[in-house]
């Protein structure tokens, strides 16, 4: 996440400690005027397979959800607050991350809003008297990949899986004081707010649309376009209204940005990669079974995409830190692309 009052990322990180223990989940952060990093002291439990989700309130508060409990942290002090999620009956635990908070948003009353995996409800928060004050019942499920926003007063967005035995992605428009949920019509396996009433969605198909939140119309603006599936909620506007994301295709990998405008996409590949797009030569002897051709290119993983007010483009990747000793990364855990624009 970019904080433009501090001028620095914000980065949930899973960490190693310097001496023999489990590992823990901290708040990193990165100036952007120097780059330089700072470790924040927060220790947060790294077990099992939980999201990190942030985001920054009217105030600057920092909010951060993770595991079963939502979080403020001061940086000026250090200081961290926590709040556990409320009991709720809603969908039976099925799976390790069932309860485990998906996505946080902040709507524009300041109203803190969280989802759980497989939990049908949204919950919110008031900052004010530190109570969990609403409940809204879902007909369907967040599951990892779900992003709650609030792109208007009184309104939030949600996409999530149909609760069938085939799951199928969905896409609701939740009016607060109504308690009303009403889904549209399009299948919408990540998305971005592009304005307050549209999003800018990838389908299951990875078509590239638009959503209509007040006319309830999905249209197609690129089929297929080359968007790296393996990914949660890294994707991004900028401050002209073109959407980043995390951009893949035969031997390319890196990001992409596609002006609605013009409905083109400009990719960036990542520097590691030699002679991105061309065919290699199936270099594996003959009957092997594990061998990898060397023309292969090593998948980093996206994490995350931000914009600063330069409109230099931050993505963050999985690569280990450059001090670990036991993995040689292909690419830093935190890249900037200067656009120039």
């Amino acid at each position: 996440m970019y904080d433009s009052t501090r001028n620095c990322l914000w980065i949930i990180t899973r960490q190693h400690p310097d001496v023999p223990g489990d590992e823990f989940v901290t708040l990193t952060r990165v100036n952007v005027a120097d780059r330089s990093v700072i470790d924040t002291p927060l220790r947060m439990s790294a077990d099992g397979y939980d999201v990190g989700s942030i985001m920054l309130d009217q105030h600057d508060t920092i909010w951060m959800g993770w595991g079963k409990a939502i979080r403020t942290y001061d940086p000026a002090t250090g200081i961290l607050s926590t709040w556990n999620l409320p009991p709720y009956s809603g969908l039976a635990v099925l799976y390790s991350m069932d309860g485990r908070i998906m996505s946080l948003t902040v709507d524009q009353t300041g109203e803190v809003w969280v989802v759980a995996s497989m939990v049908t409800g949204v919950f919110g928060f008031n900052p004010v008297t530190r109570t969990w004050d609403r409940t809204i019942n879902l007909r369907f499920v967040p599951v990892q990949g779900s992003m709650l926003a609030a792109p208007a007063t009184g309104i939030l967005t949600l996409n999530g899986s149909a609760l069938n035995d085939q799951p199928v992605p969905v896409f609701a428009v939740i009016t607060v004081g109504a308690k009303a949920v009403r889904m549209l019509p399009a299948e919408v396996y990540t998305y971005a707010v592009a304005g307050p009433n549209q999003v800018l969605y990838f389908d299951k198909a990875s078509n590239l649309g638009l959503l209509d939140l007040a006319q309830g119309t999905a249209t197609v603006l690129m089929p297929n376009a080359p968007v790296y599936r393996n990914t949660d909620q890294s994707f991004q506007m900028d401050a002209r209204g073109r959407l980043w994301f995390p951009m893949f295709k035969y031997r390319w990998l890196g990001v992409g940005v596609f002006d609605p405008a013009t409905r083109a996409i400009t990719g960036f590949v990542f520097p590691y990669i030699t002679n991105p797009g061309s065919p290699v030569p199936n270099d594996c002897p003959t009957g092997a079974f594990h061998c990898v051709p060397s023309g292969t290119i090593a998948d980093p993983g996206i994490d995350g995409i931000a914009v600063d007010t330069n409109a230099h483009v931050w993505v963050i990747t999985e690569s280990p830190a450059r001090a670990d000793p036991n993995q040689t990364p292909l690419i830093t855990a935190v890249m900037e692309l200067q656009t120039g624009q």
